[in-house]
């Protein structure tokens, strides 16, 4: 049986699509929203990229959105100027990565900034309508902390101490050192001294992971 192509079946489709969006723009705000967000699940159901988080980018209230507890990332004065200067000048390119929504609230695993921008600056605000772009992954608390960290890897200002704690929090959670090795992409000997450190980080900052941590500092002892 000889199988119905896109282009035999084009006209007809789009003409239906542009004849559902042609209604649809009638609606009011919110239920128009509504709509878009419903109109793009259905999509990803049939999209080939449908285990890609990012192909289902839905458009949530601000107000829906948390920060989690654990985040170690940091970003100065002079980097969120600059982030509010790109959004304003260029848009919101890059949806926030949060869980999946429990109890009406969405845990933010990436995008913090993104989300403080885009909730308090004025133009952004404005123009969003009070609302955010999220794509979300599914996963337990420790997986949510291992893609926060992963996420973090290339951008802001990784605090060793906040770090620590993270990894300390996912041995908690049942996490080995070489499951978060093979996770995380750190050699164990790093994993140990995060965990370690987590009462003196200030001492190590901005220091480099060492074999013998006492290189960095002869008087320094870890107990």
């Amino acid at each position: 049986m000889k199988q119905t192509t896109f282009n035999e079946m084009q006209p007809s489709l789009l003409d239906q699509v542009k004849a559902i969006a042609q209604e649809a723009s009638k609606l009011p705000l919110e239920e128009k929203i509504n709509f878009l967000n419903e109109a793009r699940r259905v999509l990803h159901e049939i999209s080939p990229f449908k285990f890609e988080p990012i192909d289902f980018v839905e458009w949530v209230p601000a107000s829906t959105l948390e920060a989690n507890s654990w985040n170690p990332n940091h970003m100065a004065q002079n980097e969120l100027n600059m982030l509010s200067g790109s959004m304003r000048k260029y848009g919101m390119f890059q949806a926030i990565v949060t869980s999946e929504l429990v109890e009406n609230k969405r845990r933010i695993i990436d995008g913090w900034h993104r989300n403080y921008m885009g909730s308090t600056d004025p133009v952004m605000k404005e123009r969003m309508l009070g609302y955010l772009p999220i794509s979300y992954i599914k996963g337990d608390d420790a997986d949510q902390r291992e893609a926060t960290l992963l996420a973090n890897e290339t951008k802001g200002q990784h605090y060793i101490e906040k770090e620590g704690y993270v990894i300390r929090d996912l041995s908690e959670l049942g996490r080995s050192d070489e499951e978060m090795s093979k996770n995380l992409g750190k050699p164990e000997e790093e994993l140990v001294r995060l965990k370690q450190i987590t009462g003196i980080a200030a001492r190590f900052a901005n220091k480099e992971y060492s074999k013998a941590w006492g290189e960095l500092d002869d008087k320094m002892e870890i107990r």
